[in-house]
This record gives structure tokens, sequence and C-alpha cells, in this order.
């Protein structure tokens, strides 16, 4: 019986002093947490999760694809035309060979003339290049041949969960 009533007097004191003091986490604790968030600009893309799209053992010969949300297993490519538009993506076990076009649009191709602006983008330059000319609707494209087929996963770092 006594063991009960130290529990509820203890009790007690401790709602009597929640209400008084109010229910918020410490001033500690908010720092803590405010450190490990820090604020996101509203204007920074948010990458939304996967798929949109999922595919396996699919062969795409000669085929635009949309790799933003794409999930594609054991698939080959095959001249493919891939637009992207720096969404998440995750290729696994896939080959792509022949000749591949990339074609880069929204968030994308802002990172790819943001690079440009430093020399970051395409081959190196001798001189400090001047700022891009933007065509604000018009895709960035690059094609490239390659020489031998490319083998394995293909993925970007972020919005990926396995």
């Amino acid at each position: 019986m006594r063991k009960v009533t130290i529990a509820l007097v203890s009790f007690a004191l401790g709602a009597i002093f929640a209400l008084l003091l109010g229910n918020r986490p410490s001033t500690l604790m908010s720092q803590v947490s405010a450190q490990e968030q820090p604020p996101r600009s509203p204007y920074i893309p948010v990458v939304p999760p996967l798929p949109r799209m999922f595919a396996e053992g699919n062969v795409f010969d000669n085929q635009t694809i949309t790799v933003d949300g794409t999930m594609s297993r054991f698939s080959k490519y095959i001249n493919p035309t891939f637009v992207y538009g720096g969404g998440a993506f995750y290729m696994k076990g896939v080959e792509i060979g022949g000749k591949v076009n990339i074609e880069l649009i929204g968030a994308a191709a802002n990172t790819a003339s943001f690079l440009k602006m430093f020399g970051l983008y395409g081959c190196p330059v001798a001189a400090p290049p001047s700022p891009p000319v933007i065509d604000m609707d018009k895709p960035v494209t690059k094609t490239v041949s390659l020489p031998q087929p490319i083998n394995g996963d293909v993925k970007t770092p972020f919005g990926i969960r396995e």
C-alpha cells in the first residue's frame, strides 16, 4: 500500500509541474535538433522517391528513355537516348552500349550550365570560359560513343533506398 501511495503522489507532482511549466522539450534538445536540420531553401528541387517505372530484363533498342524515377534491372540499352532531369533512378545489372545520347532537362540542365561556368563540364579549357548563353526552352544534349558497353549498376546518390 505504501508503494502505491508513493507512486500516486509522485505522479500527481509530475502532472502539476507539467501543467505549471508546460509540456515542451528542453532548450538543449531544441538546439540539437535545430543543428541536425539546417534550413532548406524552397528553391532547391526535391527528388521524389522511386519508382515511376519498373523494367526488368528488357531490351531497349534506339529508344528514348526518361531516366527520372526509373528502376531497371538486368535490361539492355542499345543506342539509347537518355532524357534526364535530375531525379532519382536505379539501374541494376544493366548493359548500355552503342551510340548514347544524353539529353539534360530541368534541374540537370541547370547543373550542367552551372558546372560549365567554372570549366567543370566537358573538356578542360585553357582560358576561363565566358558565361554560357542559356536558352531556357532548349534541353542540353550530349552524345557519346561507347567503345565498350557499360555493365553493372547505375544509380543516383540521392533518393535511393535499397
